[in-house]
């Protein structure tokens, strides 16, 4: 039951991401909500996760990381076409309407939940971005 709490758990994470940054986007495209913070987040944990990527060693952990770093990649491209999709520069190309847009966003918040729980696997299956504690050190 634990696995299956935790993989729900993870999913749930990557879906409200995907769903705070599609906001986010819209928010700009529509100049019509205060932004969110989410930039700033988007590009620390992007940052954090290169360093340790570039740290890391040939282990079992590789091929996740580099999927989790493609999924990220694809799903920024995903919510990017969404954004210009949604100006009034982009809407030419979808006849005004908001479908396209929409299904490509259901389609980045599907790849950040993907993306999401192969995070989750990077750190408690292979214990990427987390230090050994010493032996006898008392646990948190």
């Amino acid at each position: 039951m634990g696995r299956k709490l935790k993989v729900a758990g993870l999913l749930t994470l990557g879906a409200v991401a995907g769903a705070l940054t599609t906001i986010q986007l819209q928010a700009y495209a529509r100049n019509s909500l205060a932004p969110l913070p989410l930039e700033e987040l988007q590009q620390l944990a992007a940052v954090f996760g290169m360093v340790d990527r570039l740290g890391m060693k040939e282990t079992d952990a590789v091929p996740t990381a580099n999927l989790h770093m493609g999924l990220n990649v694809v799903a920024l491209l995903v919510f990017v076409v969404s954004f210009y999709l949604r100006t009034a520069s982009g809407m030419h190309m979808t006849g005004g309407s908001f479908k396209i847009p929409f299904v490509l966003s259901l389609i980045g918040i599907i790849l950040i939940a993907i993306s999401g729980y192969l995070g989750g696997e990077l750190v408690f299956r292979y214990g990427v971005g987390i230090e050994a504690r010493p032996e006898g050190s008392p646990e948190a």
